[in-house]
C-alpha cells in the first residue's frame, strides 16, 4: 500500500480551495500521464517546493521551475494562485498531494524515486554545527524543512519498495532475454582490453550503466534494474559500497573514454542549465566549461586570489567552483555519498533525462517554427505543432493557440471557453503577454479593475516586445491604443505602430490597416488600409478577411466589386468570423455575387441569432415574414423581430412599427 505523505496540515487552506486544488491536479497529471518528462520535472518540482526555505516569496520569484509549477497546480483560479504564491505551507501541501496523488497512480518510476532521494540525502539541512547561530528562528525553519526532507525521503522509500513488490509478481519470463544473457557472460566483457572485474569502480559503473542501456534501448523494467545487482556482484562492485558525486564527476571529466563510453553519442551541450534535474550530467558538463569557455572565470579568480595572498591550485579552485554551482543550482553537495547501486539507477535516470533535454532543445526550435507560421498564418502545420509544445508544457503556445480559438481560422472553429482557458492557464504559467490579453481583451472591453497588474507589468512587456517576442510588441501596441482608459495619458498611436510592425504579421498589418482607417497615428487613408488588411486576408485571417469584403462591396479603397465581396465574406464566415455572417447571409439574399440561395442564408441568419448577433435575430424574422428559405409564418416573424428589438436592434423595431 503506498505510503502517505501528510508531514503539511491541510488546514493550511480551506475545504474549497482543497477541492479546488485536488482537482487542478487531477487535471494535470492526466494531461501528462503519459509524458515521462513532464512527470519527473512534475515530482522534482514538487520535492522543490516542499522544502523551500523562510523566504519562499524571494524563491519563488528566482526559480521559474517553481513558478511554473505553482501556475500548472492553481491553473486560472488566481485566488488560489495567489494564496499559493504568499504562503509556503499552503505551497507545501499543494506540492505533498500532487506527490500523493502520483505515487497513487503508481506514475513514478523506480529509477527517479532513487534520483530524487538521493538529492533529499544529499541537501538536508545540517542543523548540529549551527546550534550557537544568533537567530532562533532561522533554526526553526531549518527544523521544519528537515522534518520535511524526512518524511519525504520515508514517502519515497516506501513508494520505491511497492514498486519493487509489484514487479516481483510479473513472471520472470517476461525479462528481457537479452539483459538476462548479458548479466550471465558480464565476467567476460572488457573495455580497452581489461575485464570488467579488473576495473576500477568508476569504470565498473560507466560500462554497467552504458551496457544497460544500449541492450533495453532505454526502456526498461522495474524487474530489469534489479538485474543489474546481480551484474554488480559477477564484477566486484558491492551494490552497498558508497560513491562520491564529486570523485565521479572528476574522473569522468578528466578521461575522454570514460565519457565517451558512458554518454556515447548523447550530446551534453546545454545541460548545464538543468542541475536540479541531472546534477551528475550538468557536473560533468559544466567540470568541462570551466575548463574551455568559462576558463576565464577560473583564471580572474585565480588572479585575485593571488593578489590578496592566497595560494591555490587552479583544479582545487575549479573543483570548488563547481561544487558552489551544484550547491547554488540545485541545492546539492556534491561531497555526498550514497550506495553504488541508487547511483547506478540514478545515472541511468540521467541519462534518459539528457536526451529529453535535448529533445527539449529541438522543442525551443520548433517554438521558433511555431511562431513563424503563426505569423504568416499556416495554420494547418501550425495547430499539430502547438499541441506537441503544450504538451511539453509552452506557455506560449497555449497562447498561440488561444488566439486561434479567439478569432477562428481555417483549421479551427472560433471557441470562446477554449480562448479564455487556454490565455487563463497560458497566464498563470508566466507568459506575460497572455496577462495582458486578459487585461485588454481583443474586442475592447477593457477590464478597468485589473489597473495595477498593468501599472505593474507594462514596463515588462515592453522591454520584451523590444528584446524580440512578437506577441508582446503586438499586446503593448494594443495597450499603446488605449492607454486613456487606464489614465496612463493620451493614447500613443505612434508608438503602437512601431510596436505593430515588429509584431506577427498577419496580426500586424491588420493592425495598421485599422490605423489608416481611423486615422490614429497616420493621416486617414483608406486605400492604404484596404492594402494592409489585403495583406493579412490572403494570409486567411478571418476577421481581415471580413474588412476586405466590406471594402469590395462599398468601395473603400478600392473599386467596388460584388463577387469579390462575397468571396472575401465566404471565407470569413467560413474561418469564424461573426462579423462576416450576417453580411454572408445578406449576400445570398440580394444577388450579391452568385445567384440568391434562400435557404443557405436562413440557415446562416439562424447560426448567428444562436450566437446572439441581433440583426442575424432580426434577419431571420425577415425570412418568416417572407417565406425565405423558410415556410412564411408572421407569427413567428413578429416573435424573432420583438427578440432582435430586445437585443438592442432598430431595424427591427422599425419592421415591427410597418408590418405588425
Amino acid at each position: 500500500m503506498t505510503q502517505t505523505l501528510s508531514v503539511i496540515d491541510p488546514e493550511v487552506l480551506s475545504i474549497d480551495e482543497r477541492t479546488a486544488l485536488e482537482a487542478n491536479i487531477d487535471n494535470l497529471i492526466a494531461a501528462h500521464k503519459n509524458n515521462r518528462q513532464e512527470i519527473n520535472r512534475l515530482v522534482f518540482e514538487s520535492v522543490a517546493a516542499m522544502s523551500m526555505g523562510d523566504r519562499y516569496e524571494q524563491e519563488l520569484e528566482n526559480k521559474k521551475g517553481l513558478k511554473r509549477f505553482i501556475g500548472s497546480i492553481t491553473g486560472s483560479n488566481k485566488k488560489l494562485q495567489d494564496k499559493i504564491n504568499r504562503s509556503r505551507s499552503a505551497a507545501q501541501y499543494a506540492s505533498q498531494q500532487t506527490l500523493q496523488k502520483l505515487a497513487e497512480q503508481n506514475l513514478m518510476s523506480f529509477e527517479l524515486i532513487t534520483a530524487v532521494n538521493n538529492k533529499l540525502n544529499a541537501s538536508v539541512v545540517a542543523i548540529e554545527s549551527e546550534i550557537n547561530q544568533v537567530y532562533a528562528s532561522i533554526l526553526t525553519v531549518k527544523k521544519e524543512i528537515n522534518q520535511v526532507y524526512a518524511a519525504m525521503m520515508t514517502f519515497f522509500k516506501q513508494t520505491r519498495s511497492d514498486i519493487i513488490q509489484l514487479a516481483n509478481r510479473v513472471d520472470k519470463l517476461e525479462r528481457n532475454v537479452n539483459l538476462l544473457n548479458w548479466v550471465n557472460s558480464i565476467e567476460y566483457q572488457m573495455f580497452n582490453g581489461t575485464e570488467y572485474a579488473d576495473l576500477d569502480d568508476v569504470s565498473k559503473v560507466v560500462c554497467l550503466v552504458r551496457d544497460f542501456c544500449d541492450i533495453t534501448n532505454g526502456e526498461w523494467t522495474t524487474s530489469d534494474l534489479l538485474l543489474l545487482k546481480t551484474a554488480m556482484a559477477t564484477i566486484g562492485l558491492p551494490p552497498r559500497a558508497n560513491i562520491c558525486y564529486k570523485d565521479f564527476i572528476e574522473e569522468i571529466a578528466n578521461s575522454d573514454q570514460l565519457k565517451e563510453k558512458l554518454f556515447g553519442k548523447l550530446s551534453l551541450d546545454g545541460v548545464e542549465e538543468y542541475p536540479e534535474y541531472v546534477v551528475i550530467s550538468a557536473g560533468i558538463e559544466k567540470d568541462r566549461l570551466l575548463g574551455t569557455s568559462e576558463k576565464y572565470l577560473v583564471d580572474n579568480s585565480l588572479t585575485v586570489l593571488r593578489n590578496h595572498g592566497c595560494t591555490v591550485s587552479e583544479e582545487e579552485l575549479k573543483q570548488e567552483m563547481l561544487c558552489l554551482y551544484t550547491k547554488d543550482k540545485a541545492q546539492f553537495d556534491l561531497s555526498n555519498h550514497v550506495n553504488t547501486y541508487d547511483f547506478i539507477l540514478e545515472m541511468l535516470y540521467n541519462l534518459e533525462q539528457v536526451k529529453r533535454i535535448q529533445y527539449t532543445k529541438t522543442l525551443d526550435r520548433k517554438m521558433q517554427e511555431a511562431e513563424v507560421l503563426f505569423s504568416y498564418y499556416k495554420t494547418e502545420p501550425l495547430i499539430p505543432l502547438l499541441h506537441e509544445l503544450i504538451d511539453y508544457g509552452y506557455a506560449k503556445a497555449k497562447y498561440i493557440l488561444a488566439l486561434l480559438y479567439e478569432t477562428g481560422c481555417a483549421d479551427l472553429k472560433r471557441d470562446d471557453d477554449m480562448f479564455k482557458k487556454l490565455i487563463s492557464e497560458s497566464a498563470a504559467e508566466g507568459y506575460l503577454p497572455a496577462l495582458f490579453r486578459q487585461i485588454v481583451p481583443m474586442f475592447l472591453n477593457i477590464n478597468k479593475e485589473r489597473k495595477s497588474e498593468f501599472f505593474e507589468n507594462l514596463d515588462s512587456l515592453f522591454k520584451m516586445a523590444n528584446e524580440g517576442d512578437m506577441f508582446a510588441a503586438d499586446e503593448y501596441a494594443r495597450c499603446a491604443i488605449n492607454f486613456s482608459w487606464f489614465g496612463y495619458g493620451e493614447n500613443d498611436f505612434t508608438t503602437a505602430i512601431k510596436m505593430f510592425k515588429k509584431a506577427p504579421a498577419v496580426l500586424g498589418n491588420y493592425s495598421i490597416a485599422k490605423r489608416y482607417d481611423l486615422g490614429q497615428g497616420v493621416e486617414k487613408n483608406l486605400q492604404k488600409a484596404f492594402e494592409y488588411y489585403k495583406l493579412s486576408a490572403d494570409m486567411w485571417y478571418s476577421s481581415a478577411e471580413y474588412k476586405v469584403g466590406l471594402a469590395y462591396q462599398h468601395g473603400y479603397g478600392c473599386e467596388k466589386n460584388p463577387e469579390r465581396a462575397f468571396e472575401y465574406y465566404k471565407r470569413a464566415y467560413e474561418h469564424g468570423s461573426d462579423d462576416a455572417i450576417n453580411q454572408y447571409g445578406w449576400c445570398l439574399t440580394n444577388n450579391f455575387g452568385p445567384e440568391n440561395d434562400y435557404d443557405l442564408a436562413y440557415k446562416v441568419f439562424m447560426e448567428g441569432h444562436e450566437k446572439g448577433i441581433a440583426i442575424c435575430t432580426a434577419n431571420v424574422g425577415w425570412c418568416y415574414q417572407n417565406g425565405r428559405g423558410v415556410a412564411k409564418n408572421m407569427d413567428k416573424a413578429k416573435e424573432y423581430y420583438k427578440k432582435a428589438v430586445d437585443m438592442g436592434n432598430a431595424w427591427a423595431k422599425e419592421q415591427l412599427n410597418k408590418y405588425f
